[in-house]
């Protein structure tokens, strides 16, 4: 799988279609860690982290609109029922028009929220830096775009197709993105478990 996500042609139908897919597949365990912590989509901004990701970020929203779709139609559904009930029943056998207009309004505000918050140099490569100037000047290369999260409110997923990317995540990315005062972040990864590795001399665990 390294040779897969790191050598590939993103321009290819097959690996186009396999990133995105590997995006998809991050909503269901992100919902869990959403909702572990009494959180959901309505306070989550979705982002992704660097350029490269974009397809798998493309796959993600893709899912996450077609999760909210489902919700959506679940909750006009629930609505009508109640609406035919209501009526079925008499006067106050059911919600008020109010509440029903207020679901209504809570239906129609239901959204995937995604901005492009970090901004790098593409000057700067860090990757095939010495250690040194590597620390250097990966905290130099990102810059955030203020006033796309709510400070202390929205949650902040920030998607990487990377395994590789230690020192740029620690110490620039995540100080980067915490400027911005979210809640909480969360750091997603598209790229599929590396299990039979041949590195290339790279050093994986540092």
């Amino acid at each position: 799988s390294f040779e897969r996500i790191y050598f590939s042609r993103g321009n290819d139908a097959g690996v186009y279609r396999e990133r995105e897919q590997l995006g998809r597949f991050l909503l269901e365990p992100l919902l869990k860690m959403l909702e572990e912590k009494g959180d959901s989509l309505a306070n989550t901004v979705l982002s992704f982290i660097p350029n490269t990701s974009e397809l798998a970020f493309n796959g993600l929203v893709k899912e996450a609109q077609a999760e909210m779709s489902r919700r959506r139609s679940k909750l006009v559904r629930e609505l009508l029922e109640r609406s035919r009930s209501s009526e079925g029943a008499g006067a106050g056998g059911g919600p008020s028009s109010e509440a029903l207009e207020d679901a209504l309004r809570r239906v129609g505000a239901m959204g995937v929220r995604t901005e492009k918050v970090v901004h790098k140099d593409a000057k700067i490569r860090t990757f095939i830096q010495e250690d040194t100037s590597r620390e250097h000047l990966t905290m130099h290369a990102y810059d955030v775009h203020y006033g796309t999260v709510r400070a202390h409110e929205d949650v902040l997923i920030a998607l990487d197709d990377s395994v590789v990317r230690g020192n740029t995540l620690k110490n620039a990315i995540l100080r980067t993105l915490d400027r911005l005062g979210p809640k909480r972040i969360l750091v997603l990864s598209s790229c599929p478990q590396i299990r039979y590795p041949d590195v290339y001399g790279i050093d994986m665990a540092k």
